[in-house]
């Protein structure tokens, strides 16, 4: 995700011309204003969604226990995004490494909660 976050034009053509254009090496040179990651890893939106979709082809369908076993795992306190309450200061910022969005923390508990009762309320069958 090496241009990720960045939207101006003009920052994106002035990189593109000091590297000799498009099809040169150091086009792949981070110039996200967030965080670097190594060139072919994920942004943490890519970790949610292979985390989804691993957890879906693994167990034939919506798991959400193995779902929130694979963000746990891919995306939680003890991976390479760090502690769940990590808060970066705008002058830290490029940080090395996979950057979570600030949303994330608080958000999961509740998507998973909420996903839970509708998956309870919609799959169960009478006996």
């Amino acid at each position: 995700m090496t241009s990720h976050w960045v939207y101006d034009q003009n920052t994106l053509a002035s990189h593109v011309a000091s590297i000799g254009g498009e099809g040169s090496a150091p086009f792949m040179a981070p110039i996200n204003p967030f965080y670097h990651v190594t060139v072919g890893e994920n942004s943490c939106y890519g970790d949610q969604t292979w985390s989804l979709l691993d957890a879906m082809a693994t167990k034939g369908g919506l798991n959400l226990e193995e779902y929130r076993a694979n963000l746990t795992s891919l995306m939680g306190g003890d991976s390479p995004y760090g502690p769940l309450g990590r808060t970066i200061a705008q002058e830290d910022m490029p940080i090395q490494g996979p950057w979570r969005h600030g949303e994330w923390p608080p958000l999961l508990p509740r998507l998973l909660l909420r996903l839970r009762l509708r998956f309870h309320c919609c799959c169960e069958h009478p006996a």
